[in-house]
């Protein structure tokens, strides 16, 4: 999986290599990856991380609850609590797009 903000903002630097820490920090804040095998239970998603732009999470399994809502697949996060104490619950909406 690959996934953006759709406001993730350009670098000043040409190269990924030239670019301040400051630049680095904030294209990875808006931007995740992550890839594996999955397994499907019933309605329980794992994705078996062997790689990921965060690396806590490779050798782990991420977890979501599948289901379909007007034919669209939706993959939900358990509860997780953020830095500040807030209590967040995440969704991901996966949709078809016609192949014509």
């Amino acid at each position: 999986a690959i996934l953006s903000s759709q406001e993730r903002q350009d670098v000043e630097a040409p190269v990924l290599a030239m670019a301040t820490d400051e630049e680095i920090a904030a294209a990875a804040r808006q931007y995740v990856s992550y890839a594996g095998t999955w397994t499907l239970d019933g309605s329980v998603v794992s994705h078996h991380v062997r790689f990921s732009l965060f690396p806590n999470w490779i050798g782990q399994d991420l977890v979501r609850e599948a289901s379909w809502q007007d034919g669209k697949l939706v993959l939900t996060t358990p509860a997780q609590t953020t830095r500040s104490g807030k209590t967040v619950v995440e969704q991901l909406v996966w949709r078809r797009i016609d192949s014509e």
